[in-house]
């Protein structure tokens, strides 16, 4: 048994130091993940964790799309997800991936972040690695966030035991994330580094949080209006617009790597179940400036700006050759996240936004969340399953 406090410093082989005052022995973790211990090492892992995050992204258009019920279930894997008949026990196997692979990734952005800090020494270099790292854990605390509401804020290298976080401390978690990716990355990456995550796609996704729905379904519609925070919506997505860098496209059906609207996106893997399915192109946008769009129509619409609103929805209506509208209803603004963004993995997010998903889900509240998957629970004593599970 080891106990007392200790002060110590650790040299890396580059020369920067690291003090610890005060430290506990009790805090030292018996079979921690071994750190990384080269740069290049780092930079492998960081790219590993792109190819990762492009394959969750292409199952989570998929799940989407399924359980929105924008098509039909591929095959009889997805038959339960399709009917929203997912329990908690038997284990869906796509609602597993939907959560483990998410955390797979965070574990190894955890290393990255922790080994960076030890490894690096050259300030341009760690800031874009570390910007890099937070910008895709952000992305799936998104994501996990919201198909499954409350989930455990993970930020060391290997699972915890530690209680699920409430959505306003995910939430806090993510924009924290964010900002600090949005400080530390460029607009736009050169050409053979356009694989990378950007600041402009960090702005993007900032709106589109503040624009989430972050209501349990305790009760729908819910008793009071939620507090979106439209402000930020509009300012975080003007940002983007701001810069210039995007125009939208006239072909909304055949993505490319030189799309000039694409935000963030990567080419397409070799995932025939989701090549069958997604056939917009060669290329999978994450975010476009359509959705920036539709961001800023809807928080405009919202604050009572229905003029600006209007303008947005018709550069789209523009775009698309349909005729120019002079006011807008927010069924009209929905049926335009519809058309625009098909398949795009926004779709269950948005009926829930308006107030359209407890039909889709057969009147059952509760599946407008997922159940924790079952062994997850099981290793977990401080953990209860979503309500209705």
């Amino acid at each position: 048994m080891i106990s007392g406090i200790y002060n110590s410093k650790v040299v890396s082989d580059n020369g920067k130091i690291v003090n610890i005052d005060s430290g506990s022995f009790a805090d030292i973790k018996t079979g921690a993940t071994t750190l990384i211990s080269t740069e290049s090492g780092i930079n492998d892992t960081l790219l590993l964790c792109y190819s990762k995050l492009n394959e969750y992204v292409e199952l989570s258009y998929i799940f989407d799309a399924v359980y929105a019920n924008n098509i039909s279930a591929p095959n009889s894997i997805w038959t339960e997800i399709y009917q929203h008949t997912q329990n908690e026990y038997p284990e869906n196997e796509k609602i597993f991936s939907l959560w483990a692979d998410a955390y797979e990734i965070i574990y190894k952005t955890n290393l990255i972040i922790e080994s960076a800090e030890i490894i690096i020494s050259d300030e341009l270099i760690f800031n874009k690695i570390i910007g890099q790292a937070k910008a895709i854990r952000a992305y799936l605390f998104y994501n996990l966030m919201t198909w499954f509401g409350e989930i455990p804020i993970e930020t060391a290298t290997s699972e915890s035991l530690i209680p699920r976080n409430t959505l306003v401390e995910v939430f806090t978690q993510i924009k924290e994330d964010a900002t600090a990716a949005i400080n530390s990355l460029p607009l736009k990456w050169s050409t053979v580094d356009n694989f990378r995550i950007p600041k402009s796609f960090m702005l993007g996704l900032l709106a589109r949080i503040n624009l989430t729905d972050l209501r349990l379904p305790y009760s729908w519609p819910p008793q009071e209006d939620y507090p979106y925070n439209y402000n930020d919506v509009i300012s975080t997505a003007q940002q983007v617009i701001n810069s210039s860098i995007y125009t939208l496209n006239n072909e909304t059906n055949k993505f490319s790597v030189s799309d000039p609207e694409i935000i963030w996106g990567f080419e397409k893997n070799n995932n025939n179940e989701f090549n069958d399915i997604f056939t917009k192109g060669s290329y999978v946008p994450v975010l476009r400036l359509t959705e920036i769009y539709l961001i800023m129509a809807e928080a405009l619409y919202q604050t009572g700006n229905t003029i600006d609103a209007v303008s947005y929805i018709n550069l789209l209506n523009f775009r698309r050759s349909n005729p120019i509208v002079v006011s807008i209803t927010p069924d009209e603004i929905f049926q335009h996240w519809n058309t625009e963004l098909d398949l795009e993995g926004s779709m269950f997010i948005t009926l829930r936004r308006f107030n359209k998903a407890l039909s889709v889900v057969q009147n059952d509240l509760a599946k407008f969340l997922l159940p924790v998957p079952h062994s997850v629970i099981l290793k977990n004593p401080n953990w209860t399953q979503n309500i209705g599970y």
